[in-house]
């Protein structure tokens, strides 16, 4: 008997009965629910069926439709499992390829430091930041160029296939006898410790992620902790930074950068790379390893990064968001760039895990921040390169700064962490555009030119006086953007001190100026760049008053003995009456008193007295 064979059935779609009302895509059912019905707080109807299902396997269920997301999700974690087993099969082919007695069998692989908290695969998450597996063997081991090309970290195109360099070649502490395996893992928990008080990373919030094994890294945190090696590590660091220079660059090359970037000044530290040039060498090769197109690809499903099995996309996600802001920071503090980095830590979800939580939250209050400055910089950017820079352009540009020192203030007030990265900040952005608007000296440069309004000199010492104080009560850990902008404060101080003796022969008044001597101690306590840039300042503007009190008509010290108060404040070495009026230098230059007091009273305290009166009303905020 002849039977025709049943056409197969169609797989049944099931839905859960609010997508069947509101006719959208019942996907990813858990026992919490299918996808829609979680994110609407909604009861669901499946929701029973899919805890039945998970209990019965044993395995979490599988959601509705096998060719949505949930199936990129399965094909992803068979991608990573089965790179795993590859690396694992090339580094057993090694072991058993390597003749006994090699020169080698002595080292201990800087792999075998994932043993710290465990020694299997289990063990292994991406929290170790072991991105590149392969890149934890030793460091003088040579690869050859046919492995290089073939491994599957290598399977996507970027610069790696044009360097045919080692990508393990980075100096190992431990190998060269700098340091033992239990000092690296104590100074790892040091390190975590501080760290942290200026960027929340999520892994190293937790007190189990074990000690990263990359050399690179590893060298990036003594950096942190220089106690451990001292100052031999540097000439390590500089080898490492040279080999990222050649090609040998991925994920942990990206973390020892950001850790580098933030490092603390220490006396034994050479001159080597600023922050600013080692935050921008990051974001290069962040950037040239496509970090932003990934970045840009996982904000739009965002939900998917909370899920364990995007551990690994979240972290390097986070690394890349964590390096922009700290770009932007760092250039705002210490550079006239305008091009700030675009930042997607606004779209990232709200994270169930409380380390990664901390860490968003954190970036996105430094996003506020640069979104809230950047069309002021923009401005003030096109001001110092325009030669044709008006009243108008002032207008503008006074308007844009108006609201941002409450904008910031408001910010580091909610985020603690923040509140050194924020003032240096408004200080960097308010001494640039006093210095544009008002003809300000440089805090370094010993340029001479005619003092203006020494009103407004008395505001901007207030403004460098709030600064120069927090170097009283800082310790020696900050990162060094940060602590060489209070040093450039401590050295407003004492230049605008000059200016102010050399028009009016006395301090300003309502300052304490013991904070100034007292933070100049506390600079050549620090020693390093610090002391340096102190004693050069000295040098240079040893003999400025002077210089000063002759180019504004004013009586030299010789000349003020044996003068009355009041016939000092009035007096000039030609004949009486003949010096400038305060209010006459502010018609010189175009001055208005309250346009400092809006630019430079970010955070100083309470200004006493008022501005002098008939002040030239040049444009106004």
């Amino acid at each position: 008997m002849h039977s025709e064979a049943r056409p197969a059935k169609r797989t049944k779609y099931r839905a859960c009965d609010s997508c069947v009302t509101s006719k959208t895509r019942c996907d990813e059912v858990l026992p919490s629910g299918c996808l829609v019905c979680r994110k609407r707080n909604k009861q669901c109807s499946l929701a029973d069926l899919a805890a039945q299902d998970q209990s019965r396997r044993g395995t979490p269920c599988v959601p509705a439709s096998i060719d949505g997301e949930s199936g990129m999700d399965l094909r992803h974690r068979l991608e990573v499992v089965e790179a795993r087993s590859w690396d694992l099969e090339q580094r057993v082919q090694s072991i058993e390829t390597t003749p006994r007695g090699s020169e080698h069998d002595h080292i201990t692989p800087v792999g075998t430091l994932v043993t710290h908290s465990s020694a299997s695969l289990q063990g292994f998450t991406p929290m170790q930041y072991q991105f590149d597996m392969g890149e934890t063997r030793p460091a003088d081991v040579d690869v050859s160029l046919s492995e290089f090309a073939l491994r599957p970290s290598f399977g996507r195109f970027d610069e790696r296939i044009f360097s045919p360099i080692n990508a393990r070649g980075f100096p190992c502490v431990i190998q060269r006898g700098l340091a033992t395996v239990d000092q690296v893992d104590m100074a790892f928990q040091v390190f975590k410790h501080r760290f942290t008080h200026v960027l929340p990373f999520a892994p190293f919030l937790i007190s189990s992620t074990p000690t990263p094994t990359h050399p690179f890294v590893v060298l990036a945190i003594l950096t942190h902790v220089p106690s451990i090696a001292g100052k031999h590590i540097y000439p390590l660091v500089e080898e490492s930074v040279a080999h990222v220079g050649a090609g040998a660059v991925g994920d942990d090359v990206l973390l020892a950068l950001l850790i580098l970037a933030l490092q603390p000044d220490h006396p034994d530290q050479p001159t080597g790379w600023s922050p600013l040039r080692t935050i921008a060498m990051a974001y290069q090769v962040g950037k040239n390893a496509g970090l932003e197109g990934l970045a840009r690809s996982a904000v739009k499903h965002g939900h998917r990064l909370c899920e364990p099995w995007w551990s690994q996309e979240l972290d390097r996600v986070l690394l890349w968001e964590a390096i922009k802001a700290e770009y932007n920071l760092i250039h705002l503090a210490h550079s006239r760039s305008d091009q700030l980095l675009l930042s997607h830590a606004g779209q990232l979800p709200d994270h169930p895990v409380d380390n990664y939580h901390e860490m968003i939250v954190h970036l996105r209050a430094i996003s506020r921040l640069t979104t809230s400055v950047q069309p002021f910089v923009h401005q003030m950017a096109e001001a110092e390169s325009d030669i044709t820079f008006s009243t108008f352009d002032l207008d503008t540009l006074l308007n844009l700064w108006s609201p941002l020192p409450a904008q910031a203030q408001d910010i580091a007030a909610q985020h603690p962490r923040l509140e050194l990265a924020v003032r240096s900040v408004l200080f960097s952005l308010g001494t640039r555009t006093t210095m544009l608007v008002q003809s300000a000296p440089t805090p370094l440069i010993p340029a001479y030119r005619v003092i203006g309004n020494t009103w407004v000199y008395e505001q901007m010492l207030r403004t460098a006086f709030s600064l120069a104080e927090l170097l009283l009560h800082t310790n020696k850990h900050l990162p060094k953007y940060i602590l060489m902008t209070l040093v450039i404060a401590a050295t407003c101080c004492r230049r605008v001190t000059q200016y102010y003796e050399a028009a009016r022969n006395g301090h300003p008044p309502h300052l304490d100026f013991s904070v100034v001597s007292k933070a100049e101690d506390r600079i050549k306590a620090l020693g390093g760049a610090p002391a340096t840039v102190l004693t050069k300042v000295t040098e240079a503007f040893r003999q400025e008053p002077e210089t000063l009190r002759r180019m504004m008509g004013l009586p030299n010290a010789t000349e003020l003995q044996g003068m009355g108060p009041q016939a000092q404040v009035g007096a000039d070495n030609t004949s009486p009456g003949d010096h400038l009026e305060l209010d006459d230098l502010a018609n010189m230059f175009n001055l208005d008193y309250s346009s400092w007091e809006a630019l430079l009273g970010a955070f100083q305290p309470q200004l006493h007295g008022t501005a002098p009166s008939g002040t030239h009303q040049g444009f106004s905020v």
